[in-house]
């Protein structure tokens, strides 16, 4: 296998000066962020719920404010049922909207901001999540008789700003600027479970502000929470590249040139040694089917629970706690079993895929709530996909030419988020009266093909290992 580079002597040195007394850097950043975002993500379904309610069905302003708590149980279903295609075709178009312009931008960022720095982007993309809630919280003032579909204004700070595509991409190769490839798979695993821990805080908390602030002012808190963000990026999160004075005076003027998309381009298409460059676009794939099969079933889930099981928030908010517990369980359980039993990133990786595929279709089988814990069990190892998939793409791609490759991944990313939540309302709207949960079928099978992935990987990698021990032979000899 090519030898890469990861960080040269001087970048190395002065990154380690930042990281010496500093232990976390970005986990903060992503545990503020989504903390803010499911603060009051249920929230927004179940406010979503309400306006379409008295909008679009003309019902009255107390029965819709009990079909948004869920007051009514298993009695509401029919009313149900009746509003949740709207709730689900407005979850729709805001994945469309907020995945559009980053896909396009996310062709040029990638490559900037390798010359140009990583702060300045992810400073700007935090500020689309901030303006966000701030309009969720404006519209939320205004009378409850409009439309539902107003609050589609609301994606548009995160459209013109990059949003989850551009921030979670420039993130992720911030992480490869700090960190040599053996510290790689830790620090990415650190990152997720301050990802995961601004999950659990902020869905811990959501239903009981929601009880006493009530959903409007939520939507404020969480902008307030992104304020703080902001500070701690402003004033805690050093800048990772060493910029040349050349490109810190061009500035933007640089972040549309052609040539940016041309050495992204090169450094996905370029020739590399052994099978890396297979390698390369099958991690690709991997993140194109994580995130269309995401973004396609994130925003039903609720939905399912409240049809399928007339749940309340409170009662889905304790399943996403006790969820987000096992996934940091599972995610340090995974590693230290992958280090005890020597696994390669490809088994661990096709063991880990598979058991999210039978926590699927335990989940489309569903009849009973437990059902849905013992398929969160089943699925305890739900984040070491994603972290061994980043740990491969580390070994085979250099340093310099990570910002530009996970720029394209990025890009492909918003695509199948364009494409996979319409995809997903569809196959729910078409099975919402006879198997809600069947779409769960459907993400089994994608993970299936990450499986198989993995499987192919492995494959090569095998084929260069005999490759090289026959090589050795030949020298001894």
């Amino acid at each position: 296998m090519e030898k890469q580079p990861s960080l040269d002597e001087k970048q190395l040195s002065r990154v380690q000066k930042l990281l010496k007394n500093r232990k976390l850097i970005l986990e903060p950043v992503v545990a503020i962020l989504f903390f803010a975002i499911f603060l009051s993500a249920q929230v927004i379904t179940n406010h979503i719920t309400y306006r379409a309610c008295r909008s679009e069905l003309g019902e009255s302003e107390e029965i819709c404010r009990q079909l948004e708590r869920k007051d009514g149980g298993m009695s509401s279903k029919d009313l149900e049922t009746r509003v949740q295609p709207f709730v689900a075709t407005y979850q729709s178009y805001k994945v469309v909207i907020e995945s559009l312009v980053p896909a396009l931008m996310s062709l040029f960022v990638g490559a900037w901001s390798d010359k140009h720095g990583r702060k300045k982007v992810i400073f700007v993309a935090y500020s689309g999540f901030a303006l966000q809630f701030l309009i969720f919280y404006l519209l939320g003032t205004i009378s409850s008789a409009i439309s539902y579909s107003w609050y589609l204004l609301a994606s548009l700070p995160i459209a013109v700003t990059g949003g989850n595509c551009i921030l979670m991409s420039t993130l992720m190769s911030y992480m490869a600027d700090i960190s040599t490839a053996e510290q790689r798979a830790k620090r990415v695993a650190s990152f997720q479970i301050g990802l995961i821990i601004g999950v659990f805080m902020g869905s811990g908390f959501s239903g009981l502000l929601n009880k006493t602030l009530g959903a409007v002012n939520l939507f404020f808190v969480s902008f307030v929470v992104l304020l703080f963000g902001f500070l701690y990026i402003f004033f805690r999160v050093p800048e990772s590249i060493e910029v040349s004075s050349k490109h810190r005076a061009s500035g933007l003027k640089d972040l549309f040139k052609t040539d940016m998309i041309k050495e992204m381009a090169h450094s996905a298409f370029r020739p590399r040694k052994n099978h890396d460059r297979l390698i390369v676009w099958l991690i690709i794939a991997n993140f194109a089917i994580t995130m269309f099969q995401q973004e396609g079933s994130q925003g039903l889930t609720f939905l399912y629970t409240r049809e399928k099981f007339g749940w309340t928030l409170e009662d889905f908010s304790v399943l996403v706690i006790i969820a987000t517990l096992l996934i940091i369980v599972g995610s340090q359980t995974g590693l230290a079993l992958q280090k005890k039993l020597e696994w390669s990133d490809t088994k661990t990786g096709i063991f880990s895929t598979l058991s999210l595929v039978f926590s699927n279709f335990l989940n489309a089988q569903s009849t009973q709530s437990w059902h849905l814990y013992a398929a969160m069990f089943l699925g305890i190892f739900r984040a070491l996909p994603d972290t061994l998939n980043r740990s491969i793409l580390a070994s085979v791609v250099a340093s310099n030419e990570i910002g530009k490759i996970n720029s394209l991944i990025g890009s492909i990313q918003a695509i199948c988020s364009l494409v996979g939540s319409p995809t997903y309302t569809w196959i729910y709207r078409q099975t919402i009266e006879t198997n809600p949960g069947f779409y769960h079928y459907v993400t089994g099978c994608f993970f299936c093909l990450i499986a198989l992935s993995f499987g192919v990987i492995q494959l090569l990698q095998n084929e260069e290992s005999v490759k090289k021990e026959k090589k050795m032979d030949k020298k001894v000899r």
